[in-house]
């Protein structure tokens, strides 16, 4: 436990900037999964699954002997803060379909700050906030995902998700990869403030549509 000799003055003015944070994360999320299930709607994609990214998930903690009836989470004494804050980074997985004799699958990723990934700084770490890129300069965005394939095999994916934010995050917009059996994986970044209502939503869902359209045939879109 870190030692901050604040007065007692100071935390109550820093627990109330903490409730107003708490509040306004949760319109901000509320409204981050509003556009992602209209998203998934939109492109008519048969999941809605989560997976939790830049830290780890806190998972149920088995075989505890306990008079609680509640179910317990697992907390180690060296977990990062991060863990709590699932919205940070998240992806939505929005399962897979088929486009003719093509399967494809999608996701979308929400990032809530770029600050690590967009820092230059030699030694920064996820968990030494002053390393990452100022709150001013860093972004916010969701990242569409899609990869196609000419095949039914599943693990036969590129899947490059990692790598895809990674470069994105950091200077592109971007990121392509085709494999010599002509799947295409395909990522590109959008502000979230290119989803300020339906219109501009509706918008970036038809140009990742065109785009996906363009490179690989497959059209994520029923045509009008």
């Amino acid at each position: 436990m870190q030692n901050n000799n604040l007065s007692k003055k100071e935390i109550e003015g820093a627990l109330i900037d903490v409730r107003k944070a708490h509040r306004l994360i949760y319109e901000y999320q509320k409204r981050v999964f509003d556009i992602v299930y209209y998203i998934r709607e939109k492109y008519k994609m048969p999941e809605f699954a989560g997976i939790r990214r830049f830290c780890d998930p806190i998972v149920s903690r088995n075989g505890l002997k306990s008079e609680y009836d509640a179910k317990l989470l697992r907390l180690p004494s060296d977990m990062w803060a991060w863990d709590f804050l699932y919205s940070y980074e998240f992806e939505y997985y929005l399962g897979i379909n088929v486009y003719g004799k093509k399967q494809y699958k999608i996701s979308i990723i929400e990032v809530s700050d770029s600050g690590y990934y967009a820092s230059k700084q030699a030694n920064k770490t996820k968990t030494n906030i002053s390393s990452f890129e100022d709150v001013e300069t860093s972004t916010t965005s969701l990242i569409f995902i899609c990869e196609t394939s000419n095949n039914n095999k599943k693990d036969l994916y590129l899947w490059e998700v990692n790598e895809a934010v990674k470069i994105l995050l950091t200077g592109q917009d971007t990121y392509e990869k085709k494999s010599k059996d002509d799947n295409f994986f395909i990522s590109k970044k959008y502000e979230l403030t290119e989803f300020t209502n339906q219109e501009s939503t509706d918008r970036v869902i038809e140009k990742f549509s065109m785009y996906v359209e363009e490179k690989t045939g497959v059209r994520l879109l029923e045509s009008k």
